[in-house]
């Protein structure tokens, strides 16, 4: 079932991604953010579609029983990719959702312009959006939080960690969530 949200997804994300590409200079903020909230969701549901037909990422090595065991840790470089691919890209997603938001705040409520809001802060939305997640990951990877999911056939963050899975997963959305109430 997860891979066919998985695939929906990458296709729908895929149609708003090409319909931005073709006249960007027409969308500006808050729209403009739609275009990397959809690039975003690309490359995330691109992971579980990956992740689908092929599964040998997050299960790395067998048991003696000849069983397959979760890959825990950075040792296998594919699924350490494939979990910083997904960490980024989920949470800049978050933050882009975030920005939108706080576009169509300022904008509706406000009463900004289109064209304020864009030179203002699209600086600020970038640095965010972009620069916060990269820090999450470096986070994540010094401390060692990567490991793969049986069920989902990829590697993330958290999956056997609770404590990396809160404070890097639960804490951050959470934030998100807040702030989504607050500006939504």
């Amino acid at each position: 079932m997860t891979s066919i949200f998985a695939v929906l997804s990458c296709f729908a994300s895929f149609v708003t991604f090409l319909i931005f590409i073709v006249d960007l200079k027409r969308f500006q903020y808050p729209e403009r953010s739609i275009f990397f909230l959809s690039f975003c969701t690309l490359a995330v549901s691109g992971v579980y579609v990956y992740g689908t037909f092929y599964d040998g990422y997050a299960c790395g090595s067998k048991s003696v029983e000849r069983v397959p065991l979760v890959t825990q840790g950075m040792d296998n470089l594919p699924c350490t990719l494939m979990a910083v691919f997904h960490y980024y890209f989920s949470t800049a997603m978050y933050l882009w959702w975030l920005n939108l938001c706080f576009s169509w705040f300022l904008v509706t409520t406000m009463r900004w312009g289109e064209a304020p809001v864009g030179r203002v802060f699209s600086s600020y939305f970038h640095i965010i959006a972009w620069g916060l997640p990269s820090l999450m990951v470096i986070a994540v990877l010094v401390m060692n939080g990567v490991d793969g999911d049986l069920f989902s056939s990829i590697c993330s963050v958290g999956n056997l960690q609770p404590s990396i899975l809160f404070n890097f997963v639960v804490l951050p959305q959470a934030a998100a969530l807040g702030e989504l109430v607050y500006w939504g």
